[in-house]
């Protein structure tokens, strides 16, 4: 079951990683007016958040001497879009038509709203703690805290125990973000900087011991096998980027080498 809470304010108990829908609502200003849509989606399977990140992958070509960037994003997010959609609240009819039923919605909902629903499946937050402490040697795993809002409820309590990585992970890690698509040709030169979703998920399934504050068809997840198949792409993205890339606080640093010595 869901965390219960307010909706658009609550905070949850446990994030459903089956859920039956997702209530994304998408408070809009356009064209001069204030609209409220709500889109009730499906929960999108691993291979479309693949495809929809490769399509998002950045390409960088040399013309002329001129580097032109692009990418596909806008197509990409109408194909996941229009493959999890189940319906629509807050659109009028088009004129002649008496229902839904008549009309061919999913074609009719702007692209410029399906990019931002499928922009609020990525905003996935990292917890910052609030108290320093000293930092555990020896220990034999992390534990990487997650905030995510989805269905109008804040999850704030989402924790990722992951084993302490070692040498050759930390080189996997950055061979993996290192990683660029060069293609030479007559007339121009092309970079392509491709998506390392099902690489960085991989470093996820190799590394997850256990998981709190998330839950499949109502009850907590089981071992680490159960937990890699059901856990959400992107949610292992978010936990793995935060394991291997501690925050420093840059700030913090320059205010203690200022401190006089005793």
């Amino acid at each position: 079951m869901e965390g219960t809470g307010n909706r658009e304010q609550g905070t949850a108990v446990t994030f459903e990683l089956n859920p039956a829908e997702i209530r994304m609502v998408l408070p809009l200003e356009q064209g001069g007016r204030k609209y409220r849509v709500t889109h009730f989606v499906r929960r999108p399977e691993y291979k479309e958040l693949l495809a929809f990140r490769a399509a998002f992958a950045r390409t960088m070509e040399r013309i002329n001497g001129a580097a032109v960037w692009s990418d596909c994003r806008e197509a990409a997010a109408e194909t996941l879009w229009n493959a999890i959609a189940l319906r629509v609240e807050g659109y009028t009819l088009p004129e002649g038509a008496d229902s839904w039923e008549q009309i061919l919605w999913r074609e009719l909902v702007p692209v410029s709203h399906k990019l931002l629903a499928a922009d609020l499946f990525q905003r996935i937050g990292i917890v910052k703690p609030e108290i320093e402490e000293a930092f555990p040697l020896g220990q034999k795993s992390q534990t990487v805290y997650l905030e995510v809002r989805r269905d109008g409820l804040i999850y704030s309590n989402l924790a990722h125990v992951l084993r302490e990585p070692g040498t050759h992970h930390l080189k996997e890690f950055r061979r993996i973000n290192d990683t660029v698509l060069h293609v030479g040709g007559s007339r121009s030169d092309k970079t392509i900087f491709p998506s390392h979703l099902a690489e960085l998920c991989g470093l996820y399934d190799e590394l997850i011991v256990r998981v709190e504050g998330y839950a499949i068809d109502g009850r907590a997840p089981g071992d680490a096998l159960e937990i890699a198949k059901w856990m959400d792409a992107l949610h292992k993205e978010a936990a793995v980027n935060a394991l291997f890339t501690p925050a420093v606080m840059i700030e913090d640093a320059a205010a203690g080498e200022s401190e006089p010595r005793q």
